[in-house]
């Protein structure tokens, strides 16, 4: 039991979805800095900078870590096993307490004062040999106190394994694509992209017990998009608050203003009938586009005994990226937070 709660952690008194995204509340109220173009006190301007600290993070907490050793199953050969990985993210920031759902009390506020300090992924992993050093697999994921998914493929090719004579006691050597994406959340579209290159020293124990040490780097590609946000949700007018007001419904919109100029010369434009209501729909906005490339290295060991197979993990960045927005914030790094990521998994493989 105490094997499968580290392995797969089990549900807490946390609540299911209070590390849910709530992208409305990364905002800049008009005529602040990073919005001085707006001077109405109710009309916001979406805070960029937060919202790519916050999905550089939880992005990177995407990424599989390599939890194999380089050489390949072999074409009769088959994994099937699960994984945790925990990513350290910086859960004191701002944008981490903004930017997560919490409790009920953080709703009413408009801040998680606890997020947790790390992101939990748990996955189910198959993967399946073919000729020639070739695996092909893919995973189905959940993270913990989330509603959200992840779904994720891989290709591997062990183009340098098994020499143990001849050349003499070299290691094995495997490069990786993988990708991996978010479901379950309407709010953001995340994918990840990684590219490795894993060696590995098999090492025999009393003829029963296989354990191979593997070393490698990895490079991670981010893209993040946002949905139109309604950065004022369940607000229908600078002074009216309805959790159920639909931000189209209180603009009421005026007929034939919804077709933009033939050719694309112009872009298509709605104006209100209710004049209060157009400012919730004003501040209805989509974040910039989030595209970043890491650098990263990871060591680990995988134990083999009969037909079954763990292994642990630990990776950590390179290098941070640089910011691709105006730093605003109080926050003095112009880079992107680094992170590590632990990894366990156990499984078989006959």
């Amino acid at each position: 039991m105490t094997l499968v709660a580290c392995l797969w952690p089990l549900p807490s008194t946390a609540r299911a979805d209070e590390m849910d995204l709530t992208l409305s509340r990364l905002r800049i109220i008009g005529g602040m800095p990073g919005c001085e173009n707006i001077t109405q006190a109710h009309l916001y301007c979406a805070d960029n900078e937060l919202y790519e600290r916050l999905m550089s993070e939880f992005a990177v907490s995407l990424a599989p870590t390599p939890d194999a050793a380089a050489r390949g199953l072999g074409e009769r050969g088959f994994y099937f096993g699960l994984s945790t990985t925990m990513t350290s993210i910086e859960s004191d920031s701002i944008y981490w307490g903004r930017g997560t759902e919490g409790d009920a009390e953080s709703a009413r506020q408009g801040l998680n004062d606890s997020p947790e300090g790390a992101i939990f992924w748990n996955r189910l992993k198959l993967r399946k040999g073919l000729p020639f050093g070739f695996d092909v697999g893919s995973s189905v994921g959940h993270a913990l106190h989330t509603s959200m998914w992840t779904l994720g493929g891989e290709l591997r090719w062990s183009l340098f394994e098994g020499f143990r004579t001849g050349l003499g006691q070299l290691p094995d050597l495997a490069v990786r694509g993988s990708v991996a994406t978010v479901v379950g959340s309407n709010q953001v579209s995340v994918v990840v992209q990684a590219n490795d290159f894993t060696i590995s020293k098999p090492l025999v124990v009393e003829q029963a017990v296989t354990i191979s040490p593997l070393l490698g780097v990895q490079t991670i590609f981010v893209s993040a998009d946002s949905a139109t946000i309604d950065l004022t949700p369940g607000l229908s007018t600078p002074t009216n608050v309805n959790f159920m007001e639909d931000a189209f419904r209180s603009c009421e919109p005026l007929p034939g203003h919804q077709v933009g100029v033939t050719g694309g010369e112009a872009p298509a434009t709605l104006v209100c009938s209710n004049a209060a209501g157009q400012y919730d729909y004003r501040n209805n906005l989509v974040f910039d586009s989030l595209r970043q490339t890491r650098w990263r290295m990871f060591l680990g060991a995988e134990l083999k005994y009969d037909v079954f197979v763990g292994s642990m993990g630990l990776s950590f960045d390179l290098s941070r990226p640089d910011l691709a927005t105006t730093r605003l914030s109080h926050i003095q790094s112009d880079k992107a937070a680094g992170q590590v990521a632990l990894n366990l998994s156990v499984g078989v493989s006959p």
